[in-house]
């Protein structure tokens, strides 16, 4: 039996196709991808957790501080300007809901700990493997948020440069 030109390349491209197809593993979803994170073992390790320097209780703090030894003085007393939140979403259409909102930088680890090492990804172990991590953001206190259940872990103080300071007066 002779094998022509065209029907040896035919089989040829047939064999790598079945080869490559059959190899490789396929994600359909965030949870196969997950999965698969989870599996590569660069997971982001986190030690202890941190004083948040701009929580309003800290940004007063500081305030009252450079007003009592500074020529300047001031007697304001400091407003929340954004919240520090942890969205927790039951399922990947929730998650999937939070990444695409372009209006929040968001965080899959939490922005008060120390990190012990940076991995690729973090993945609470408060949660089963095969659900959605919390996700972290600070956002502005009137901004609107998705329909993600969450929870407010600090209220912020994150100062407007040119606006938030202009009641300081020289003594």
């Amino acid at each position: 039996m002779q094998i022509s030109k065209f029907n040896f390349l035919f089989l040829g491209v047939l064999f790598v196709s079945i080869t490559f197809f059959s190899c490789k593993k396929e994600f359909t979803n965030d949870e196969s991808l997950n999965a698969l994170q989870l599996e590569s073992g660069h997971q982001t390790l986190l030690g202890n957790k941190l004083e948040n320097p701009y929580s309003i209780e800290n940004m007063q703090r500081a305030l009252d501080i450079l007003s009592e030894k500074s020529e300047y003085k001031s007697n304001i007393q400091l407003s929340p300007s954004h919240l520090y939140i942890k969205f927790k979403p039951e399922n990947y259409a929730e998650y999937s809901i939070l990444k695409a909102d372009s209006n929040l930088i968001l965080y899959d680890y939490p922005l008060d700990f120390e990190i012990i090492q940076l991995g690729e990804f973090y993945h609470d172990p408060a949660i089963p493997l095969d659900k959605p991590t919390y996700l972290y953001c600070a956002v502005k206190i009137d901004q609107k948020l998705p329909k993600v259940n969450y929870d407010i872990l600090a209220h912020l103080f994150i100062p407007d440069e040119d606006d938030d300071f202009a009641n300081f007066k020289k003594q």
